[in-house]
């Protein structure tokens, strides 16, 4: 493989039986290409050998580490100058270290399904950013303000997280940003958001609370919220699927449950703004087995 000088990109992906577990990526299966300038790996256990092979390649571009089994991001990372683009996701990190605020080239940074539980402060520094991806953690904080001073920032990504709350980002440059919806507001409307975050204008006592992403002088409206929360505090273990229209009205409903009581009925049949219901009774048969069956 080592005659493959004109190499510049690739991908490693193993891709093996489950019950075979995680892979280790082999030894000298990187370091070989030298002018690598896309490498990607998936599907594969990475060690300290693997890392020092990725730190010398000095044309590096674009590090995809997918589902890599990595709890926290290596120092050998920040030996890549020339690094634009960087995606750890489907990992176990924790927190992001200081040192990759030193890659001041990076454009993208995908963290995705990972184990944060802050918005990492050393992004901070990465100014260039044009796409943030924090999705599907468990980051419960406020949307930090500086971001909003990022000129080439084209798109956010939020959603699918504990409980982020603020004021949403209000760059020109913004195309596409995603939150999940609860505890947030915005004061400056920018075309990416959705109709559904409620706006504070900052005109008398209408401002945005930052802790709590709510208005001072009204709260959020969500149906479904109520609801789950109705049903999760009476029955823990029973389903349902609800759907809000964009004034945070009720509008489906999908009941799963054979408990109900005439209160929970006159409970849901409350919001009047419901338009679909389904309501699956499950009806247990009512029998012994004896020891011959």
């Amino acid at each position: 493989m080592n005659k493959l000088t004109k190499l510049t990109s690739l991908t490693h992906y193993c891709k093996v039986p489950s019950y075979y577990g995680p892979q280790n990526l082999p030894e000298n299966s990187i370091s070989v290409f030298k002018n690598i300038k896309n490498l990607t790996i998936a599907n594969a256990v990475l060690r300290e050998i693997n890392f020092k092979e990725i730190k010398t390649l000095s044309n590096l571009n674009e590090l995809n580490l997918i589902e890599t089994e990595i709890t926290e991001i290596p120092r050998e990372v920040e030996e890549l100058e020339n690094l634009t683009t960087l995606n750890l996701e489907l990992n176990h990190i924790e927190n992001v270290p200081d040192f990759i605020g030193n890659l001041v080239n990076l454009k993208k940074l995908v963290l995705k399904n990972n184990e944060l539980i802050k918005f990492p402060s050393t992004i901070q520094k990465l100014t260039n950013l044009e796409l943030l991806d924090l999705s599907y953690n468990k980051i419960e904080d406020e949307i930090p303000s500086y971001l909003n001073s990022f000129e080439n920032l084209k798109e956010v990504v939020f959603s699918h997280n504990t409980n982020i709350t603020g004021i949403t980002l209000s760059n020109d440059s913004l195309i596409e940003c995603k939150y999940d919806l609860r505890n947030i507001c915005y004061e400056k409307h920018v075309s990416c958001l959705d109709s559904s975050i409620e706006a504070c204008n900052g005109s008398g006592n209408n401002v945005c609370q930052s802790e709590s992403g709510e208005c001072n002088n009204e709260t959020i409206k969500d149906d479904c919220k109520e609801i789950l929360n109705y049903i999760k505090d009476k029955y823990p273990e029973r389903s349902c699927d609800c759907t809000n229209n964009s004034e945070g009205e009720v509008v489906e409903l999908n009941i799963i449950n054979h408990e109900f009581t005439d209160e929970d009925i006159k409970k849901i049949l409350s919001y009047n703004t419901i338009s679909k219901l389904i309501y699956t009774l499950v009806v247990l048969p009512d029998y012994e087995l004896d020891d011959n069956t």
